[in-house]
């Protein structure tokens, strides 16, 4: 059914991959991919979410409570990860609902078409945790889930890692420093060491030791930084 499928969609050679590691995706790290599932009568959804590697074998998902993907996912305790660069993809799935010509079907659940690789996972644990943060309460459901098979179509597949987009906004911040006033220096500082979290909680070491750089540097140059 694979091979069919994948034909379908004029893909000439895939791989099966045996672990996350193969993508590469790795422990640790937070990745930046659009989740599909599949809904009542045959509906089905697309969300970009973040995805945090567990181990190679087992990711994390952070999911708000009553979203499509959310409930989805509680009902059917399988979905698709799917690993794609393309932005037109994130961006119509961040705005609107997704017509079935962008999707295949593996297994019974729903594929992008245009993706690079994919990855079946299913639900292993979820805990439901409540927040609060500057928007308000939110319910997420923390879930966990296991990773049954992975495929690559495009030999060039690379997940998008969110700690190099913190890098390269902190080098945006950084060549404007100079040109900015008191106030949006500090805007800019603030910004950074926020950017500066996220890589160091979830980039790759590359990612955490070029914002050590950046922001070593940033401080011999402006001595008033804390």
């Amino acid at each position: 059914m694979l091979k069919n499928d994948l034909n379908d969609i004029g893909a000439e050679s895939y791989e099966i991959l045996k672990d996350l590691d193969s993508i590469p995706m790795h422990r640790g790290q937070l990745y930046e991919t659009i989740v599909t599932t599949q809904g009542p009568v045959n509906t089905k959804n697309s969300a970009p979410m973040g995805v945090l590697c567990k181990n190679n074998s087992q990711i994390i998902l952070y999911l708000n409570e009553g979203s499509h993907t959310s409930i989805n996912i509680l009902n059917n305790q399988y979905f698709i990860v799917n690993i794609t660069q393309d932005p037109l993809l994130f961006a119509i799935s961040t705005l609107k609902d997704m017509e079935d010509e962008y999707y295949e079907d593996y297994n019974g659940m729903p594929y992008l078409k245009n993706t690079d690789a994919f990855f079946i996972a299913h639900t292993e644990d979820i805990k439901k945790v409540v927040r609060e943060d500057k928007f308000g309460t939110n319910i997420i459901h923390v879930t966990t889930a296991r990773v049954d098979e992975i495929v690559r179509i495009n030999k060039r597949a690379f997940p998008l890692n969110r700690g190099i987009y913190s890098v390269i906004e902190t080098l945006i911040h950084f060549s404007r420093f100079d040109l900015a006033d008191s106030e949006t220096k500090d805007k800019y500082w603030n910004r950074i060491k926020e950017l500066n979290r996220v890589a160091q909680k979830v980039g790759s070491k590359k990612d955490k030791e070029a914002m050590h750089f950046i922001i070593k540097t940033l401080k011999e140059n402006f001595k008033d930084l804390e």
